[in-house]
């Protein structure tokens, strides 16, 4: 009899993933201490779990395995299942061969087109030119001011975990500015590290002289033990919790009810945290996983103050013609009590939808980066770092989604 850990190491196969298929009934503990709760499994169990990967490997849904597993399908119905899958890899691979010769032909126009004028081609801010600076992010410069933070939001702009090399003018701005805003209005809510945007003047109380292009900018916070766990809370079904639910009919493992359509809006909003990763990807925690990462106490505050939050915003956002669709929180512990920091309902850490224009069953027009998301993907690049540079034309519309989110949500500009 192996612990869960063991079965892991000798299945290489992550614990988690062990736990998210004993959940949804794929394999079975041989036993679970009634005391502990520690699951343990027999070696007996491997060629259940060696067919489970196998017939995943070959894209199979989870519902799909669980049939085969479950129900002793026959040989010629598995011969069947497999000869339908074929024909879909088939299908696909002949639709990705069009995709590349449209790319191709684009590569081509691109070629030959003129380059682009002066007033596309924006000069971005890509770092900040401050001494002593203690953590760089993918968008954020830190730098620790004693009892305090100075946070700087460049005009770098990430997507699918990479850092691209052009950036968003003004776009740091509008992150800086909206955050302050959203945190004045909902402090009463859930309390924030916020003191207030830096401007260069004596009021900001810094050790060195801010140059004028970082105000507006750049935010003075107070210092927070932080939660390394992304919270996201979810109001309408899309982007990464759409695609777990077509492939799986879960989203972040929770088994959702059959015909949801795309950009849905669900019952209630659905806490679905993440790991907080460094480098490389964030991976989705179960409530489960999120109790063993900060424990049970702590995990419910920061699910319910998550879910708070996002429905003060939403309301707040569709009086104004904006679905937030879902968005990001992240918290830290000042004097024992937990705060939102960092950033707050921007368009880099939220998905906004204009009201007028939405419609369920389809992707939605957003005023947020994934109109650059969208623009890497029909790139053909393989989300692999270096990400391709962006073209003037994306940069410019990018810029005017942020400005145009901020605009709507404040009624202010961006100074």
């Amino acid at each position: 009899m192996l612990r869960i850990g063991d079965f892991a190491r000798l299945s290489h196969v992550p614990v988690k993933t062990l736990r998210y298929y004993d959940d949804l009934g794929l394999i079975t503990p041989a036993r679970v201490d009634e005391f502990t709760g520690y699951r343990y499994y027999s070696v007996d169990q491997l060629p259940r779990l060696n067919r489970l990967l196998a017939l995943k490997d070959l894209g199979f849904s989870l519902d799909q395995i669980a049939r085969v597993l479950n129900e002793g399908v026959t040989h010629g119905q598995l011969r069947g299942m497999l000869m339908l899958k074929r024909a879909e890899v088939e299908d696909r691979l002949s639709g990705e061969q069009q995709r590349l010769h449209r790319i191709e032909a684009r590569l081509r126009d691109i070629e030959q087109e003129d380059t682009l004028p002066e007033s596309t081609a924006m000069p971005v801010l890509i770092d900040s030119p401050l001494p002593n600076r203690t953590y760089r992010g993918k968008v954020r410069d830190t730098y620790d001011l004693g009892d305090r933070l100075l946070i700087v939001a460049t005009d770098r702009i990430s997507a699918y975990d990479a850092v691209l090399s052009t950036g968003i003018p003004d776009k740091g701005k509008v992150l800086s500015q909206m955050s302050a805003w959203w945190f004045d209005r909902t402090k009463a809510v859930v309390p924030n590290h916020f003191i207030r945007l830096a401007d260069g003047t004596p009021a900001d109380d810094l050790p060195f002289a801010l140059p004028p292009e970082l105000a507006g900018r750049s935010t003075i916070a107070k210092k927070a033990q932080r939660v390394d766990v992304e919270c996201i809370v979810r109001g309408y079904i899309s982007g990464s919790a759409w695609a777990e639910y077509s492939e799986y009919g879960t989203v972040n493992g929770v088994r959702m009810e059959k015909g949801l359509l795309e950009s849905q809006q669900l019952p209630e909003p659905m806490f679905t945290p993440t790991t907080k990763a460094e480098e490389g990807h964030d991976e989705p925690m179960t409530f489960s996983d999120l109790i063993e990462e900060v424990g049970p106490e702590a995990a419910q505050e920061l699910r319910l103050r998550s879910i708070a939050l996002y429905s003060f915003a939403a309301a707040y956002a569709r009086e104004r013609g904006v679905i937030i669709a879902d968005t990001k929180f992240e918290f830290g512990y000042i004097d024992g009590e937990l705060h939102v920091i960092d950033e707050l309902l921007t368009p880099d850490s939220s998905r906004f939808w204009d009201v007028a224009d939405y419609k369920a069953g389809r992707p939605q027009p957003s005023f947020d980066k994934q109109y650059v998301r969208d623009w890497l993907s029909q790139s053909g690049w393989d989300r692999q770092p270096p990400a391709p540079p962006l073209p003037g034309d994306v940069v410019a519309g990018t810029r005017a989604r942020y400005a145009e989110a901020y605009r709507r949500l404040t009624g202010l500009e961006v100074r």
